[in-house]
């Protein structure tokens, strides 16, 4: 917002829950703001859901105001979500609304630190996940190493 030489701006921010996500709203009285707001405004949610097992996921998701995809972002063996927060907050600019969740054994999410028993183990999170999503909503999958193989 400090790109802009702004004299008292209003802004009124409602954030309500449809469909099991957040949809967040802007009204705006200065149109550049409101143009600025289209895409950049970032919401982020946090929250931590059951997988099939029990296991608690963190899933992060950054919503863009009025998105016209999603993009689900599965990070790598050893990292955590949160490492791409710089990224998804360049996809909400683009208008694109990113949730990305630490895979069991990793980050916030529970589990043992990190093992994998069974693939069937990260389907099934990734499952749970992919609940979280707005089926309105084109979709998208980005996998980095790890990532990438649990997108197969």
């Amino acid at each position: 917002i400090n790109q802009f030489d702004i004299v008292k701006p209003t802004i009124v921010c409602i954030v309500s829950s449809k469909n099991g996500f957040l949809t967040p709203s802007i009204a705006v009285n200065d149109n550049r703001i409101q143009a600025f707001s289209l895409f950049t405004y970032t919401m982020a949610g946090e929250q931590f859901i059951p997988s099939k097992d029990g296991t608690q996921l963190y899933v992060k998701q950054f919503h863009a105001v009025q998105p016209k995809a999603q993009v689900l972002i599965l990070h790598g063996y050893l990292e955590h979500c949160l490492r791409y927060t710089e990224f998804a907050e360049y996809l909400n600019g683009q208008g694109i609304s990113v949730t990305t969740y630490d895979f069991r054994g990793h980050g916030k999410s529970g589990g043992d630190r990190p093992v994998i028993r069974k693939w069937e183990e990260y389907e099934e999170d990734l499952m749970a996940v992919r609940a979280t999503l707005n089926p309105q909503l084109p979709t998208f999958v980005l996998g980095h190493s790890n990532g990438g193989l649990c997108t197969l």
